[in-house]
């Protein structure tokens, strides 16, 4: 596989593009598909187009294949944010912080 497309209409938190995300793949996903364009940082860590028209998919598409220092740099930013926001070790950091926010104010 050399990219994911992840044409769903909404999406909170999608495993298979976090799991993209960390082996390197590149994402299209659509831009209005819930909390996706958060996941891929707006942008910054995948592709986001509107999933609902075919065109744009394939234009996108098309630019990821042809601009390919520009989808190097976005497979980078992804497997950072990958790591940064979703490793179990980073996850664990911030539940504990949660934790601790929720219990200081008693």
């Amino acid at each position: 596989m050399s990219l994911l497309l992840h044409p769903a209409l909404e999406e909170a938190c999608p495993m298979a593009i976090l799991e993209a995300m960390a082996l390197g793949l590149p994402v299209l996903a659509g831009k209005d598909a819930g909390g996706v364009p958060w996941v891929l940082d707006e942008g910054r860590a995948g592709f986001l187009a509107d999933v609902r028209n075919p065109e744009k998919i394939a234009k996108t598409l098309l630019t990821c294949i042809e601009m390919t220092e520009h989808c190097e740099q976005i497979k980078k930013n992804a497997s950072r944010r990958v790591m940064n926001l979703f490793s179990p070790s980073s996850v664990s950091d911030q539940y504990e912080k949660l934790y601790e926010r929720v219990l200081s104010s008693y």
